[in-house]
């Protein structure tokens, strides 16, 4: 983000800067058409226009999205704006990352290093992926994270990661994809947090829901179907009877 900060000083300064000098110009032009009595001629008036038109032709090449342009996958500073920023400000509570089209980091806040262990040294210029994902992440949803970060779209997802210190853990991710001004792909940015305990009740319920229907359909001491039991089977039967 510290390659934002010249752009950002450009735009405040540079179009003020330029608007003071067409003041000062202008005045000056009038103090010297008052003390010599000079009419107001046409190369007096376009002098004007061109000083009053200076200021926003400065400013509408400070906006234009290939001003500051280099390698787009190594400088974001044409996208990174103040709106995400303001973003990243808000959210100091969850992790937040932002990569390059390449999918690289190239900011973590600290949140992201208390949660996966990482320093921003050792994060920045790796793949999220390669930092945290282990033999035991889910492939399915890997692949579906590949396959929308190809395509350019944002999601959410829930992925079981490993941190710097082996420890696994729920890691929830909502990606969205940073655009310039054309809908060009410059990077993305990624709001995480650890949901490893609200994962942890959420199969307690399912656990227990499952445990509740068995007891509902069979003898507690047995295991033997009972009548309800013994009826969800005939009820299936007869179903499949009727499918058939």
């Amino acid at each position: 983000l510290h390659d934002a900060l010249p752009i950002y000083l450009c735009r405040r300064i540079a179009v003020p800067i330029t608007w003071a000098l067409a003041v000062i110009l202008v005045l000056a032009l009038a103090k010297q058409g008052a003390l010599t009595g000079a009419a107001w001629s046409l190369p007096y008036a376009v002098a004007l226009i061109l000083l009053f038109a200076a200021p926003w032709g400065v400013a509408w090449l400070l906006r234009r999205p290939g001003f500051h342009a280099g390698n787009p996958d190594d400088n974001l500073s044409s996208v990174v704006d103040s709106e995400w920023l303001a973003l990243v400000a808000r959210r100091t509570g969850y992790s937040v990352t932002i990569n390059d089209a390449r999918r690289r980091l190239v900011w973590v806040n600290d949140s992201f290093t208390r949660m996966t262990g990482y320093s921003s040294g050792e994060a920045l210029g790796q793949l999220t992926s390669k930092l945290l994902y282990f033999e035991g992440t889910d492939s399915s949803t890997t692949t579906r994270v590949r396959d929308s970060f190809a395509a350019g779209l944002g999601l959410r997802f829930e992925i079981l990661v490993r941190g710097k210190d082996g420890r696994q853990w729920w890691l929830d991710t909502d990606a969205r994809p940073l655009l310039d001004a054309r809908g060009k792909l410059h990077g993305w940015i990624c709001i995480q947090a650890d949901i490893t305990e609200q994962v942890r009740i959420r199969e307690e319920l399912r656990r227990s829901e499952r445990k509740i229907s068995f007891l509902a359909h069979h003898d507690p001491l047995t295991g033997v179907a009972n009548r309800l039991g013994f009826r969800a089977r005939l009820d299936d039967l007869l179903e499949n009877i009727a499918r058939t």
